[in-house]
């Protein structure tokens, strides 16, 4: 039996330090993380998508369908929430909006189950516009987003990405965690050398794995999207 130790390179410890590292991550999470994703940091960088939404495919009040992701810029007319009561499960707050310019005869209700009220006090404010992201319902003849993905201000555009990848998902876990925690991940990525030639690079126009890395879990255009199978490719 041979006693051959192949140690790892030190370039690539760092991808094979712990999840606990990264902020947020209890020993609760980490033990989930532990038994559906790995234990290390590369394992997290290759949880991947499985898709991607255009959370700016639809931005119109008039023209969006039930149950499409709508993101438009709205001015808040009234708010409606109640003072909040742990013991009602469905304390339910109702923020109306309406849409701007061809747009501000029509109705936007945003609603909340249950959410802290101080909290939507802070964020809502009559007379203010706001951008708002999330899964459009068409209730009783009026549009509503329950519990939206996004609130920004109006000069925090930028903040709702374009394309925002889809991760599967296991119990205690969300896409708002578990994109932060990849996202942290991948500023923690070393600078290792690049296995596939430079050859291969330039014939197929492939990025290197890095940047491979980071545009699959920030996609910003169509092309991004792609790129899923090109790293496949890479661990294959």
């Amino acid at each position: 039996m041979s006693n051959v130790i192949i140690k790892r390179p030190k370039e690539i410890f760092e991808l094979f330090s712990s999840l606990g590292n990264l902020s947020g991550v209890g020993e609760k999470k980490l033990n989930l993380f532990e038994k559906k994703i790995g234990p290390y940091l590369i394992n997290l960088l290759f949880y991947l998508p499985h898709k991607s939404i255009n959370r700016f495919q639809n931005i119109s009040l008039k023209e969006v369908n039930h149950g499409d992701i709508l993101t438009c810029e709205v001015e808040v007319v009234e708010i409606n929430i109640p003072p909040f009561n742990f013991r009602k499960k469905n304390n339910m707050s109702r923020i109306i909006t309406f849409g701007l310019n061809k747009e501000k005869n029509v109705r936007l209700d945003i609603v909340y189950f249950g959410q802290n009220t101080q909290y939507l006090k802070n964020i809502y404010k009559v007379g203010n516009r706001v951008f708002v992201s999330g899964k459009f319902e068409n209730f009783n003849g009026i549009g509503q987003i329950a519990h939206p993905d996004y609130v920004v201000k109006g000069t925090e555009k930028k903040l709702i990405p374009l394309f925002q990848p889809i991760y599967p998902l296991f119990f205690g876990i969300n896409q708002k965690f578990i994109s932060k925690v990849i996202n942290q991940g991948i500023k923690k990525i070393p600078t290792i050398p690049e296995w596939l030639s430079k050859d291969i690079l330039i014939k197929y126009k492939f990025p290197n794995w890095h940047t491979c890395i980071s545009r699959i879990h920030n996609p910003e255009n169509n092309d991004d999207l792609n790129l899923n199978s090109i790293l496949e490719n890479d661990l294959l």
